[in-house]
C-alpha cells in the first residue's frame, strides 16, 4: 500500500525529455504574436514527435492568462517541463491545447493561477504543478482525472492527488469515496484548520498534509495505513481524533509534536502508542501499556535498551516492527489478551503455537517451547545470543526469514518442518553449525548464503549429518549421492547447467523440492524404490523465479526427460504426476492393496478421499498399485465418484 501511495498514478506518457534540455539534442525559440517567446526541444514518444516546452520569457506589466500555442515547429504540445513557470507572478491563467499529456513538478508553483482546467489527453501531473490554484476542472474526456469539489483526483475518484492550495476554507471535509490521499496532497495548505477525512478513507501517503496551519483532525474508522511524516511537519496540530475502532499500520514518523500525547514515558493519539519519549528512552527497564490501547506503531521501542515491555488485554493489533529495538529482554503479556500470549518473555499468538519475537537472550543452550508449531519471519532479528538453539519437532512451519540476524553458532533441529520459506537464515554470520534429522529434504544450499555456515564446512560440498545440501562451486558435470545420505535438500543442484549423470544411492528416503532443476543436460536419472518422498519439480523441469518475491515466474518439463525405478514406487508416483516416460526396472511390493487406501496406511480415511480428489484435479501422481486401489467403486475408472463413495463407506452411509 505504501508503494501506490506514494506514487500519484502509473506514468503512461513515457516521455524521453522530462527537463528541459536533457537528452535533447538541440534547443528551439518560437515568439508568438503577443510577443511571448517559448523555448523549447522535441522528443519521441510511441514513434511520434512531440514538443517539449522548457521555458517561457515576457515582458507584461499586468496580470494575464497565457493560451498555449498547439504545435510548435510544426509539431504537437505535448509536455511542460518541471518548473518551467515557476514563480511567474504575472500569470493568473492557463489555457492547454487538446495535445497536451505531461506537466512536470511544480511547472506553475507560485503563479496565482485561479483555477485551471486540465486538458482531455494528459496523463501525468508532478508535484505542486500548480501551486496556490483555487480549484481544478478537469475535460470530461480526460481518462485518468476529474475533479470532485475542486480537488484533483484520480479517475476513478478514490485518489486524492491534489487540494488547491490557494482554497480559501479554514475547515474542510474530504468527500466520502475518497480512499487514499497521496504524497503531498495537502501540503502548504496554508488557510486550513480543520481537516475531516472521511469514512472511505484506506490510507494516507508520505507527507500528505504538511506544512499547513491545520490544529484539528478527525480520521476515519476504516483506515489502513498512515505513511512517513504524513502529519509530522504541523506544528499547531494538537487536537487528533482517530475513531476508536480505527486499527492502522502507522509510521513512528507520521505525527509530530504537539499532535502526540504522553502518559509517562509512552506517547500516544487516542487508542494508538506512537512511540516512547526519545529524552529517556535509553535508560527505561521497564514500560508497561496501559490498559485501552489497542495499537502500537511500528518502531516504537527501536530506541530502548534493557527493556522489559508489559501489554495489555486490549492491545491486539501489533506490528512485529514494533520490537525493532535490538535490546527489548522480556515481553509480558496480559492473560486475558485475545491475541497475543507471553512464553518464558517471548512474544507468542494466543494459542502459544506461532512464535512472533524472540526478545535478546544470552545462554549457551535453549530450547524452544514444546508448544511452538511455527516461527514468524525474523522472529530472532534481536541481540539473540545463544551457542546452541534448539528447535523441537513441534515446529512444522519456518516462514520467510525466520531466523534472520540470531547469533547462534548451532541451530539444532529435533524433527522435520513441513514447510520452509525463502532466505531462512539471511544474515545469521555466527551460525557455524546446522544439525537436521536424517531425510530432512526442506533446507537447500541457498537457505545458508551469507551465513558462517558454508565457510565453516570443508570441500565443496555443503552437508549436514547425512543430509547433502548443495555444492559450493559450479560446473558440476556428475553428482554421487553416496550411501551415507539420507536425503537430498531444495535447490541443492539447482541451475547446475552441464550436470549430465545423477547417481542416488539406496539409503536416501527424500528429495527436495527443485534439488536438479534448471539442468538442462541431465535428461535421464534412476531413483530407488526407498525414496518416498520427491519435491516439487526436483527433476526434469526448468524453473525461473522472481528474484524479489521468489515467485515461479515459468515452470517448464524438459522435454524427452525419463524417470527409471521400480512399479509401486514414488519414483513411478512423480512421472506420473509429471508427464514423464517411466521406465520399470522390477516390482516393489506395495505397501496396501486395500482398496480405497490411496496413502498406505492400511485404512480408510478422509486423506484418501482427499488424495484421490488431488489426483483427478491433475494436482498429484499414483503409482500402479495406487491406481488400483483408487478405483474404489471397481468400475474400471478412476474419478470423483470414486472419492465420495470413500467419503460414505467412511460416514458408513453405504
Amino acid at each position: 500500500m505504501k508503494r501506490i501511495l506514494c506514487v500519484l498514478l502509473v506514468l503512461v506518457v513515457a516521455l524521453s525529455v522530462c527537463v528541459f534540455g536533457a537528452n535533447a539534442a538541440e534547443a528551439y525559440e518560437y515568439t508568438d504574436k503577443y510577443g511571448i517567446t517559448y523555448y523549447y526541444a522535441f522528443y519521441e514518444e510511441n514513434g511520434s514527435t512531440k514538443a517539449l516546452i522548457g521555458y517561457c520569457k515576457y515582458d507584461k506589466a499586468a496580470p494575464f492568462t497565457l493560451t498555449f500555442p498547439s504545435k510548435l515547429g510544426g509539431y504537437p504540445v505535448g509536455a511542460i517541463a518541471d518548473e518551467c513557470f515557476r514563480g511567474h507572478k504575472m500569470l493568473e491563467g492557463v489555457k492547454f491545447p487538446d495535445s497536451l499529456e505531461y506537466i512536470g513538478e511544480e511547472a506553475f508553483y507560485g503563479a496565482p493561477l485561479k483555477s485551471v482546467t486540465i486538458p482531455k489527453n494528459v496523463s501525468y501531473i508532478g508535484l505542486n504543478a500548480f501551486g496556490n490554484v483555487e480549484s481544478y476542472n478537469v475535460a470530461s474526456q480526460n481518462k485518468y482525472y476529474k475533479s470532485m469539489d475542486g480537488l484533483l483526483c484520480s479517475k476513478d475518484g478514490k485518489y486524492l492527488i491534489n487540494y488547491p492550495l490557494g482554497r480559501k476554507d479554514t475547515s474542510y471535509t474530504v468527500p466520502e469515496g475518497i480512499e487514499y490521499i497521496v504524497e503531498d496532497a495537502f501540503t502548504e495548505a496554508k488557510n486550513l484548520k480543520k481537516l475531516t477525512l472521511p469514512e472511505s478513507l484506506i490510507g494516507v501517503g508520505e507527507g500528505a498534509v504538511n506544512y499547513t496551519t491545520l490544529d484539528t483532525l478527525y480520521i476515519g474508522k476504516n483506515v489502513e495505513y498512515i505513511g512517513e511524516n504524513a502529519f509530522s511537519g504541523n506544528g499547531y496540530l494538537k487536537n487528533v481524533t482517530i475513531h476508536p475502532e480505527a486499527m492502522p499500520y502507522i509510521d513512528r514518523t507520521a505525527f509530530g509534536y504537539p499532535s502526540i500525547k504522553y502518559d509517562g514515558d509512552v506517547g500516544y493519539i487516542g487508542h494508538i502508542v506512537i512511540c516512547i519519549a526519545n529524552n529517556n528512552a535509553g535508560e527505561l527497564k521497564n514500560v508497561t501499556i496501559k490498559e485501552g490501547m489497542k495499537v502500537i506503531c511500528p518502531y516504537a521501542f527501536e530506541s530502548c535498551y534493557e527493556l522489559t515491555l508489559s501489554l495489555p488485554a486490549s492491545a491486539t493489533h501489533i506490528p512485529m516492527e514494533a520490537f525493532e529495538g535490538k535490546n527489548i529482554r522480556e515481553i509480558k503479556v496480559s492473560g486475558d489478551n485475545p491475541y497475543y500470549a507471553s512464553v518464558d518473555g517471548a512474544l507468542y499468538t494466543n494459542d502459544k503455537k506461532t512464535l512472533l519475537v524472540f526478545p535478546a537472550k544470552e545462554a549457551d543452550s535453549y530450547k524452544l517451547a514444546d508448544t511452538t508449531e511455527a516461527i514468524y519471519s525474523g522472529a530472532f532479528k534481536r541481540d539473540v545470543k545463544i551457542h546452541n538453539l534448539v528447535i523441537p519437532e513441534s515446529v512444522e512451519v519456518l516462514y520467510d526469514g525466520a531466523f534472520s540476524g540470531v547469533d547462534a553458532t548451532i541451530i539444532k533441529f529435533e524433527g522435520i518442518p513441513e514447510y520452509v520459506g525463502e532466505k531462512i537464515f539471511t544474515d545469521c554470520y555466527a551460525v557455524k553449525d546446522v544439525v537436521l534429522p536424517d531425510g530432512c529434504a526442506v533446507f537447500g544450499i541457498e537457505d545458508f548464503r551469507g551465513t558462517g555456515f558454508i565457510d565453516a564446512k570443508n570441500g565443496n560440498y555443503l552437508t549436514s549429518g547425512s543430509v547433502m545440501l548443495g555444492y559450493k562451486k559450479s560446473s558440476l558435470t556428475y553428482v554421487n549421492v553416496f550411501n551415507t545420505f539420507t536425503a537430498v535438500g531444495r535447490k541443492a543442484f539447482y541451475g547446475e547447467r552441464d550436470l549430465v549423470q545423477v547417481t542416488i544411492s539406496d539409503n536416501v528416503v527424500a528429495i527436495g523440492d527443485f534439488a536438479f532443476a534448471n539442468c538442462p543436460k541431465l535428461k535421464e536419472v534412476y531413483i530407488p524404490a526407498t525414496v518416498d518422498e520427491i519435491g516439487r519439480g526436483a527433476f526434469g523441469f526448468n524453473v525461473t523465479f522472481d528474484e524479489e518475491t521468489g515467485a515461479i515466474t515459468s515452470f517448464e518439463n524438459v522435454e524427452g526427460f525419463v524417470i527409471k525405478g521400480y512399479t509401486n514406487s514414488m519414483a513411478e508416483s512423480y512421472a506420473d504426476a509429471n508427464g514423464f516416460e517411466f521406465i520399470s526396472v522390477g516390482y516393489m511390493e506395495p505397501e496396501s492393496t486395500l482398496l480405497g487406501d490411496i496413502d498406505c496406511d492400511g485404512k480408510l480415511t478422509v486423506r484418501d478421499a482427499t488424495a484421490l480428489q488431488k489426483y483427478v484435479a491433475g494436482m498429484v501422481g499414483l503409482n500402479t498399485q495406487d491406481k488400483i486401489n483408487a478405483d474404489f467403486n471397481e468400475d474400471g475408472k478412476i474419478n470423483v465418484r470414486d472419492a465420495t463413495a470413500i467419503q460414505k463407506r467412511i460416514a458408513k452411509i453405504s
